[in-house]
Formats: structure tokens, sequence, C-alpha cells
């Protein structure tokens, strides 16, 4: 049995050699290999994963992708979990390590001997930079918990340097290039195939803020104007596939979403750019043929409007 580690790489050459070497130090009783690809990276990562590859005494479990062309964050993800050819996979991202050398170890017994789950995770921490300790939560508690397949297909939140999960998914729909967060589309097609467990007896991950970080240090308004794109993607997923009942779920959260991003344009006396997003929102409705649920966004912003 072998397990694939997915790590893709641009521009981390302050970070990358800390997360190579936070899987390497893996202690296991099954074949390991870690996948990287660089996305034609113009600083000294390359020369860093190449250095590791031919000194480190491990160095040989590393395959190394040097993408010819930039395919951007998402594309570059997915196209190497394409060629993740384990029976499981887990994610570790350039800039962010694993603090546990038995994590796989925990989490493959776990998955090997319930079969029902898909996917295994587990805590963060928060690092800065220069790698220390950030002293602040950024996994709610209440979500630190196992999660039915239903939960899972309708989006519960894993952080990717925490997932190990079977290899399991043989078709990725159009539909997921669209998006930055890819990591919520992943985990809602998992769902398909059964839960997920969160492992208490794992130690945290380390998640790194810094400058380049692709999500951590993002204000919540451009958050929500990823969310928007990745709900939305998800409800044409699952109406395409012709599953009404989870493809509402997304369109909610997706009319929920744009409620949030017009009531911050109205509020910054942003009219036309809150008119915009207000008739792009009806246009998908009627689209999908949501025009009854539309209903709800036009009475709150009407109500938001009065009371301001």
């Amino acid at each position: 049995m072998t397990v694939t580690v997915c790590m893709i790489n641009y521009n981390q050459e302050n970070f990358i050699q800390e997360a190579i070497e936070s899987v390497l130090m893996q202690e296991c009783d099954f074949s390991l290999e870690l996948l990287i690809s660089d996305d034609c990276s113009t600083d000294n990562s390359r020369g860093i994963i190449n250095y590791i590859i031919k000194n480190h005494p491990k160095g040989n479990l590393i395959t190394f992708i040097e993408r010819e062309e930039n395919l951007g964050l998402t594309s570059n993800m997915l196209k190497t979990l394409k060629l993740c050819k384990g029976e499981y996979i887990a994610i570790c991202d350039s800039d962010d390590f694993w603090r546990d050398k038995f994590k796989l170890q925990k989490e493959i017994e776990f998955l090997n001997n319930n079969k029902d789950f898909v996917v295994s995770f587990h805590d963060v921490n928060l690092f800065d930079k220069n790698s220390k300790k950030i002293n602040r939560n950024y996994i709610l508690e209440a979500v630190k918990r196992d999660y039915n397949s239903i939960e899972l297909v309708c989006g519960a939140f894993l952080m990717p340097v925490t997932m190990c999960f079977r290899n399991v998914i043989k078709e990725i729909p159009n539909e997921i290039y669209k998006v930055v967060n890819w990591d919520l589309f992943l985990t809602s097609l998992l769902g398909e195939f059964g839960k997920a467990k969160f492992m208490k007896n794992i130690s945290p991950a380390g998640y790194r803020l810094h400058q380049n970080n692709n999500s951590g240090t993002l204000t919540e308004i451009n958050k929500d104007y990823q969310r928007k794109v990745v709900f939305y993607q998800l409800l044409r997923y699952y109406y395409r596939k012709k599953n009404k009942e989870v493809s509402l779920v997304f369109y909610t959260k997706y009319r929920q979403t744009m409620l949030r991003l017009i009531k911050n344009k109205i509020s910054c006396i942003s009219y036309f750019d809150s008119i915009k997003l207000y008739f792009h929102f009806m246009l998908k409705s009627f689209k999908y043929s949501y025009w009854k649920e539309s209903v709800y966004l036009t009475v709150d912003v009407i109500k938001f409007i009065k009371n301001k």
C-alpha cells in the first residue's frame, strides 16, 4: 500500500524546506511518496527541492514535477492530484508543515479499519513567516468533530494540510477549475464516498500566515468574493448532476454570501456596484430556476436599506 503526499509550490523558497522535511520525517509501515509540483517559481524553490532530493536520506521518495508554464494554484493542484497513484492521498502545501511524525500512520490505521470513512483530518496551529506560533485559534471548536457524508457533500470545513483521504475521485468536474478555494469543492466530492473523522490524537499541523498566503490573510469581504464563486460552481455542478436538493443547499449559501456583499457595497455608498451584484445574482437565479428563492435576498436588501 502507498500513500502519496501532494505538495504544490510557487515561490515559497523561505518555507518549502520545512514543508518537505515534515513529510520525510514521517514514520510509517507503508510505502510513502512525495509528489511536488512547482508552478514555474521565479525564486530559488527549484534549487532547494533538487538539493533535498540529492542530499536528504529519503530524497528518493520525492517525485519532482517542474511545470513548463504557469498553471495557477487551482489547476496545478488538480493536475497534480490526478497524478497521485497511492491508495491514499495527503496534502501539504509548501508553506505549511506537519508536526507529528506519526500523523500518516495514525490516519492510515484508522482509515484501514473504518471503511465507511473516506477522509481523516485534525487540528492546526497558526505560525508566522518566522515559524513563530501565533496564539489564536484558526479552527472553531464547533467544527472539530466527525462529519457524515451528507455534511461533507454540503460543504464541511476541513483544512487541506490536515487531510488524508482515499484515492476515490476518478473524475474531476470542470466547475472546480473555476474556483480558488478548491478544497471546499474537493471535500464535497469526497462526501459522496463516505464520512470524515476528526483525529484528536494527532498534533496540530502548522498553517502559516504570511503575505503570500492564498487565504489566511484575506479580509472577510475578499473571502466572500471567493465563496460566492465556489458556492455558485457547486450549485452548477449538482444541478448538472440532477441533484436538486444539494444544488439548492449551495444556492442558499450563494445567496447569503451575495447578500453580505451587497450590504457591504451599500454601506460603502457604492450603489452602482451593489446594483451590479444584485442583477448578477438575479440572472443566475433565473438561469437555474431559483427565481422563487431569490425573493428572500430582495426582501433582505429592502429591509437593510430601510434600516440604514
